[in-house]
């Protein structure tokens, strides 16, 4: 076996004889398949969580099915081998199985699982680390299956260079000594800026861990399950546990513990500073913690988001909830997507929700979406007796905020945004990673200039001078690639987590199992067929000069080649809005003449926005519309906004580029921005925000134009964006062509006119302050307003409104 780890990736190669199983730790992976020698060509391969899978069924082209058992580690993935071999024939089979590490509490994981302890059985494991930074920690743990160890004389250590490891076992087992794991763990030196960037061929990857910040005082409310399930083992291993990690809590914190069983109990009605009275009661509390009655899952929740939503601080906090249940809702509410969306819904601030299960009574489709669509992650746990360590290595995950509302911002034009992954990050805990990637518009393109921005402990926080690196693998090629396919795959897997509409799910599902066959990566819903050389397959799956990917989930045969993002003018399309009770907002261009005025929103007498289209230029195209002015009138303030000679606001000239970012709520405006663009806020009520972006792409510039809460507007609204407020509107289906997510719409005014019909393609889009998705209509906007031709006015300034 023999690992080669370079900048946290694995191609780990197996080569085995005959029948062999193995299983590897952790869930951040994928399998690629490779060529391999002797008589087989391409080899059946599954990779699921072993929870899942009692026996798994295989098929080659020449045999009939065959089982095997499966091995029964938990958390982990394993993957089956089942061949015919010739009489007298020696096979030899090479499995590349590549995982992106992830860093846990300060360092990466490598677990080996080995287990083979026959006689004379010979294990061989090499494990080589090559980083771009000196490894600031180097740790190995051998587990041994029996008492009598060798004292690590088999195992060996060099370090051929300050930025490189290789480490090597090397024995025949016994009775009397057998290696059951090696565990491998190791860390890089890092510094207090916006992190390493790695670019390769056009990719690029960004790892962001920065040391040095201080931490985030945190609001942390346990929501704990005390039902009659919990009797026994689970709820002494929850007590340990409770009353450790209260000792634990910094004096800066505050805390509340809210215990459900049919009904639901608080230790106090509020948050508590953290004091020696109040930990000692609060410890009191958990140590008199008796199960009994049902589990009042919605109940005990939304108890717990209540007291962190109810307090008014000035100073920046991180709040917290950490949710356990050993069972599934009995009490109460029981839907289980009643339960997430009220959960979702009350959860205004967007509180991160850790969720962990317990037992094989726990709904743990329950507890992984409220953690998924609540910005926290999932742990189950299958034994009870080790509950207490597990519920104690959540709490130290995540009990340490060093900054929150993250946003990485690539400058210079240089990065294909429809490629870049997710850029914008609700916390950034200690000891834990920022992974994004993308590829540029060049592939020849040597640096990237980054900004990480965020609030820390004092405020505002700005990360920069990232270090850039272009790396050579000695002959190993697409390593950042393959990260950045990784990273795609595990973003749809996530969203398809997330969701509640069947329609998105199965939409998004249909994507994954595109995406796989297009990245030729085995996925949970895809699969590897057997074939011979010199052997054709008649289904016309296998080549014999491809690695070829068989969708078993869906009988799915026929091979996509990668498609190429198309150039576009970035920041495409320019308005965007929410419509209540749909899953994602929309946002489109507007068909209308070059230099022309339209009106966007109207209130009668209140207010009125205004925009002005670019002139037409030699460079004019007709299906690109762009925004160059804008302006606003509410009773007694103005705004007006010029692409090139900025800002007006109240009489105040404010030029280009905003420099410093602002907020002054009582006069409505918020400006910020950096090298790439600036954006401006304008209050349009209490609750309505107009948010503009000013984008420099390509030698033009052009604003785009968003509204948050839109249907918040009054219903008196009219103009090309108010009267949609008039409408209904509401999803027929949701389905997926050519890999992509098409959504149909219907829409009735509330006047009475016929239903019109209407589609959109769900895309990655950017928006003022983050990248989203959206339904992208394009300038299909018929089935939900009119024409533009019927808002266009003489002048930029026409206005109603009456000053106050």
């Amino acid at each position: 076996m023999k690992l080669d780890i370079n900048y946290i990736f694995i191609p780990l190669i197996f080569v085995w004889t005959l029948s062999f199983c193995c299983a590897t730790k952790e869930t951040d992976q994928f399998v690629s398949c490779r060529e391999v020698g002797g008589e087989i060509l391409l080899s059946s391969i599954i990779g699921k969580d072993s929870k899942d899978i009692g026996t798994i069924s295989w098929k080659t082209s020449e045999t009939e099915e065959l089982t095997d058992s499966m091995s029964d580690f938990l958390d982990t993935n394993s993957f089956v081998f089942s061949v015919d071999i010739p009489p007298e024939e020696d096979v030899t089979i090479t499995l590349t199985y590549q995982e992106v590490l992830r860093r846990l509490k300060g360092v990466y994981n490598i677990n080996i699982f080995v287990g083979h302890c026959e006689n004379g059985y010979n294990t061989n494991i090499e494990v080589s680390i090559k980083e771009t930074k000196p490894l600031a920690k180097l740790e190995l743990s051998p587990m041994w299956k029996n008492v009598h160890r060798d004292n690590g004389k088999d195992l060996h250590l060099t370090r051929p260079s300050n930025e490189s490891a290789v480490i090597r076992y090397n024995a025949v087992s016994n009775k009397m000594k057998c290696l059951n794991k090696l565990q491998v763990q190791y860390d890089v030196e890092r510094s207090q800026n916006a992190g390493e960037i790695l670019i390769e061929d056009g990719f690029f990857v960004h790892f962001l861990a920065p040391t040095g910040l201080q931490a985030i005082p945190k609001d942390i409310v346990f929501v704990l399950d005390t039902s009659k399930s919990m009797t026994g083992e689970p709820i002494a291993e929850l007590q340990n546990a409770m009353v450790t990690i209260l000792g634990k809590l910094a004096w800066k914190d505050m805390f509340n513990i809210v215990v459900f069983e049919s009904s639901f109990g608080m230790f106090e009605s509020e948050l508590q500073k953290v004091t020696n009275r109040s930990i000692t009661d609060a410890k009191n509390m958990i140590y008199f913690m008796t199960p009994g009655g049902g589990t009042n899952i919605h109940d005990g929740l939304l108890a717990g988001i209540k007291i962190l939503h109810s307090i008014k601080v000035d100073e920046i906090r991180s709040p917290i909830v950490i949710f356990l249940t050993d069972g599934k809702a009995s009490t109460g509410i029981t839907n289980r997507n009643l339960i997430t969306k009220r959960v979702k819904t009350r959860n205004v601030l967007g509180i991160p929700i850790f969720s962990i299960s317990l037992g094989k009574g726990a709904d743990q489709n329950l507890t992984s979406k409220i953690a998924s669509q609540n910005f926290g992650f999932s742990r189950h746990i299958y034994n009870a007796s080790i509950s207490s360590s597990v519920i104690n290595s959540v709490y130290d995950d995540v009990a340490t905020t060093l900054m929150k509302h993250i946003n990485i911002v690539y400058m210079d034009n240089v990065v294909n945004d429809q490629t870049v992954t997710q850029t914008n990050f609700k916390t950034l805990f200690q000891n834990s990673e920022i992974v994004t990637s993308g590829k540029f518009q060049n592939e020849t393109t040597k640096f990237l200039n980054s900004t990480v921005v965020g609030l820390g402990a004092s405020g505002l926080t700005i990360l920069s001078n990232a270090s850039v690196s272009v790396i050579d693998d000695d002959g190993r090629k697409n390593t950042i690639e393959a990260i950045w396919k990784h990273r795609r795959l595990k973003e749809v897997m996530s969203l398809q987590k997330a969701m509640d509409d069947s329609r998105m799910v199965k939409a998004l599902k249909e994507t994954l199992l595109t995406m796989s066959i297009q990245y030729k990566y085995v996925t949970p819903l895809t699969a590897v067929l057997i074939g011979r050389h010199g052997k054709s397959d008649s289904s016309g799956v296998l080549d014999n000069d491809e690695r070829v990917v068989y969708a078993a989930a869906h009988k799915q045969r026929d091979q996509l080649k990668e498609k190429q993002p198309k150039r576009r003018a970035k920041g495409d399309p320019h308005f965007k809005f929410g419509i209540e009770n749909i899953e994602f907002p929309f946002c489109f261009d507007i068909k209308t003449d070059p230099g022309s005025i339209v009106r966007i929103l109207q209130i009668p007498k209140e207010m009125v926005v205004n925009i002005g289209i670019i002139p037409e230029t030699e460079d004019f195209r007709e299906d690109k519309m762009y925004i160059s002015d804008i302006f606003v009138s509410i009773h007694a303030h103005t705004l007006l906004m010029n692409i090139d000679s900025g800002i007006i606001y109240n009489g105040r000239k404010f030029d280009w580029p905003l420099l410093n970012c602002t907020e002054t709520t009582s006069e409505k405006l918020i400006k910020c921005s950096n090298n790439k663009s600036s954006m401006t806020g304008f209050q349009l009520n209490p609750k309505v925000t107009l948010r503009v972006k000013r984008v420099l792409h390509i030698g033009k510039k052009y604003f785009n134009f968003y509204i948050d809460n839109f249907t918040k507007l009054s219903k008196r609204s009219s103009g090309l964006l108010g009267g949609i407020l008039h409408e209904t509107v509401s999803v027929r289906k949701v389905i997926t062509r050519k890999g992509r997510i098409i959504g149909s719409f219907t829409s009735r005014s509330n006047r009475t006119r016929p239903i019109k019909y209407f589609s959109g393609k769900l895309k990655l889009m950017e928006n003022s302050e983050s990248r989203h998705l959206c339904w992208h209509l394009h300038k299909k906007i018929s089935g939900i307003t009119d024409s533009s031709s019927k808002f266009q006015l003489p002048s930029l300034f026409h206005s109603d409104v009456l000053p106050t």
